[in-house]
């Protein structure tokens, strides 16, 4: 019969290594960070792609009125900025539940070089 020396912490050290990855992955997207802290009320989604001659950036903005969009470049970044108000009538009806976003958004894209 084979014996084998049981080391329970090698699996831990691969669990470290997978989340190092995870880790390595996720700071090369531009994925904003979600804490306890964060300045803005809501992260849109957005949809980015390269076309022959420009970059194109989709923000998922829905009941966003255009004038409350800003769009700036900061220090070689692309950033989109806003607010979206509560609707007057949700603060009349009685809503058993609201899921929609509401508040101040910012989000920011690196530019090439």
């Amino acid at each position: 019969m084979l014996v084998t020396r049981y080391r329970p912490w090698n699996q831990f050290n691969d669990f470290r290594r997978g989340f190092d990855r995870l880790n390595a992955l996720l700071d090369e997207m531009d994925i904003p960070a979600r804490n306890i802290d964060r300045k803005y009320d809501f992260t849109p989604a957005v949809n980015t792609r390269e076309g022959e001659y420009a970059y194109h950036v989709e923000v998922d903005l829905p009941g966003v009125k255009k004038e409350d969009i800003k769009v700036d470049i900061e220090e070689n970044r692309l950033v989109i900025s806003g607010e979206k108000k509560l609707k007057e009538e949700l603060k009349e009806e009685d809503y058993y539940k609201v899921e929609s976003f509401y508040g101040t958004f910012k989000r920011s894209f690196a530019l090439p070089e």
